[in-house]
């Protein structure tokens, strides 16, 4: 298991070298946050079931618009093949794969919130896996395949989404938008 992160974070870290530009000394600067602002994220590496495949996020900041994306890529584990999987103007994050390796499982905020969605490395459109009252976050696929965990933002105090939903409700009707 040591062996196969290490591989994994010695690949992610060439393909991270890879993509940076060259420079020459003269047209270098002192490192700056708008530098570590600019530059390309990888993170969430997920080796496939037959561990000759890995997963990742990768997050590019458009320093203009103000904004990140995140898409999900694929790499073979010797690092070559590198092949963007998601391109949804949304964030693609979280990929897990499918047992059977022939697909992944992901977050994204395609249909306007954090929901769960699967991809088939064969090609084709993402599909929405599932309709949630709140958004999803931290996926994991169990073992088998047969069931998807992930977490939600709820009230502690309440015993089901229907209690969160009115809580909800309740605040955004408030006049005052002030907490304690």
């Amino acid at each position: 298991m040591l062996r196969r992160t290490c591989a994994v974070l010695f690949i992610m870290g060439a393909i991270l070298v890879g993509t940076c530009p060259r420079v020459n000394a003269r047209d270098t600067h002192p490192f700056s946050v708008h530098d570590m602002l600019a530059m390309d994220r990888i993170s969430d590496p997920q080796v496939s079931p037959d561990g000759k495949t890995i997963a990742f996020v990768l997050r590019k900041t458009d320093l203009e618009a103000n904004k990140g994306r995140t898409d999900i890529w694929l790499v073979s584990v010797d690092g070559s093949g590198l092949k963007q999987l998601t391109t949804d103007p949304a964030g693609d994050w979280n990929p897990q794969w499918s047992p059977d390796g022939k697909g992944l499982y992901f977050v994204s905020v395609r249909s306007g919130s954090s929901q769960i969605w699967r991809i088939r490395l064969a090609g084709g459109e993402a599909e929405h896996v599932a309709e949630l009252p709140f958004d999803a976050d931290n996926l994991v696929v169990s073992h088998d395949g047969k069931h998807l965990a992930f977490t939600m933002d709820v009230f502690a105090s309440c015993e089901d989404l229907d209690c969160t939903k009115r809580k909800l409700k309740e605040q955004e009707e408030k006049k005052s938008t002030g907490l304690l």
